[in-house]
């Protein structure tokens, strides 16, 4: 097992320690909120819980777009019928078999602590090249989507988002600058106030700026 991915596993399993399903996602917040102090980051988390952790560019990087990487922090709570696991009060317990990671009697909320963990040993790694990030974790992904449907215009300010939950880039633009990332994603989005060129280029439209356009794609890109 090399290093990173070693970092990546370490990482889940201090995720997977936190009880974290769906609308108990108070203590992974915090949690979230207090890595990105304990790493100097700038963070901001809205009243649902949703957290954003912002990442200066690498060295040369400073005027590339603002890439969001986005996942969830919940996950589905689900054990054998003989587990006494309390999944509002107990971690995880990790089972290490062969080359499989897996959890005793329960889910292992893999999906999507995973790229929970993916996202912050990327932040924080000093020898990869990258643009600004904002690491954009939501709640309630697993039922409702209510951390989606809570993000408000301001929260995040990057226009290309990588989804850790899925295949798939989706791009956010609103002017012709955007027209080459629109193009190449694998979903492109235009905001309601799009000039028309990137209307037309797009795979769909979302919403304005002021009615919370990005939180609208996302939810609308994650129900698919």
């Amino acid at each position: 097992m090399n290093a990173i991915t070693h970092e990546i596993l370490d990482t889940f399993s201090q995720i997977a320690a936190i009880p974290r399903c769906s609308g108990n996602e108070a203590a992974i917040s915090h949690w979230l909120q207090q890595w990105a102090g304990d790493h100097g980051f700038e963070y901001q988390a809205d009243s649902v819980g949703n957290v954003v952790i912002r990442i200066p560019a690498a060295a040369g990087y400073e005027q590339a777009p603002i890439v969001v990487i986005q996942g969830h922090t919940d996950m589905v709570g689900q054990k054998t019928p003989e587990s006494k696991h309390d999944f509002k009060t107990d971690p995880i317990r990790l089972v290490h078999d062969g080359d499989w990671l897996k959890a005793d009697q329960t889910t292992l909320g893999a999906d999507n602590g995973i790229g929970v963990a993916m996202g912050l040993v990327l932040a924080k790694d000093p020898n990869l090249a990258h643009p600004p990030l904002e690491l954009l974790f939501t709640v309630d992904e697993e039922v409702g989507m209510s951390g989606a449907s809570a993000l408000g215009p301001e929260f995040v300010r990057g226009r290309i988002l990588l989804n850790i939950d899925s295949e798939n880039i989706m791009a956010i633009g609103d002017n012709e600058n955007d027209l080459s990332m629109i193009e190449y994603a694998g979903v492109g989005v235009a905001m309601g106030n799009a000039v028309d060129k990137v209307k037309e280029a797009a795979d769909f439209i979302t919403k304005s700026n002021a009615e919370s356009g990005v939180a609208h794609a996302i939810r609308t890109y994650l129900n698919k």
